[in-house]
C-alpha cells in the first residue's frame, strides 16, 4: 500500500484543532502520555482514496477524531463533515471483511462514551509493525 501515494501521517493536536492554514502546512505532535506502544500507525481507503494517520491511543476519543480531520481537511474533505453519519472501520489485516472489522463513530458522544473499549480492542488486535491497523471510513447515509 505505501507503495501507491503514500503520505506521510498527519498527527492530532490535544486541543482544540489549529488553523486550516497550520494543520496543512505543520505535522502537529500529540502530547505522549502513554508508553510508545499506544502510538499507532493507520493506513486505509476513504472511498478510493488512500489515507494514514498517527494517533496517541493513550489520549481521548477526541484526540482520535481530530487525527481524523486532519486528513479529511489536507484531502480537502473537511469542509462538512458531518460526524454524526462517520465510522471507522478497524482491522489487524488489510484484506480483511468490513463486517469483521471494529466499528469507530466519529459522533463526539458515542466516540467518548465508547473510547476504552475501542481502545481495548485495538491493544488487543493491533500490528506489532506498522501499519498497526487498517482502517476503511464508513459514511452513513443521510
Amino acid at each position: 500500500m505505501r507503495s501507491q501515494g503514500y503520505e506521510p501521517p498527519v498527527q492530532a493536536a490535544p486541543t482544540a484543532p489549529a488553523s486550516h492554514s497550520q494543520q496543512r502546512d505543520a505535522s502537529i505532535p500529540i502530547a505522549s502520555q502513554g508508553d510508545s506502544s499506544d502510538e499507532l500507525e493507520i493506513e486505509g481507503y476513504w472511498g478510493r482514496m488512500p489515507i494514514s494517520m498517527s494517533v496517541d491511543i493513550s489520549g481521548s476519543g477526541e484526540q482520535f477524531f481530530q487525527a481524523f480531520q486532519c486528513i479529511a481537511i489536507d484531502r480537502k474533505r473537511g469542509d462538512n463533515l458531518d460526524r454524526q453519519r462517520l465510522a471507522m472501520l478497524l482491522r489487524a489485516d488489510e484484506e480483511g471483511p468490513d463486517e469483521e472489522a471494529y466499528r469507530v463513530s466519529l459522533d463526539q458522544g458515542a466516540l467518548e462514551k465508547r473510547w476504552k473499549m475501542a481502545v481495548r480492542w485495538i491493544r488487543k488486535n493491533k500490528n506489532s509493525e506498522e501499519p498497526h491497523l487498517y482502517a476503511t471510513v464508513e459514511i452513513a447515509d443521510g
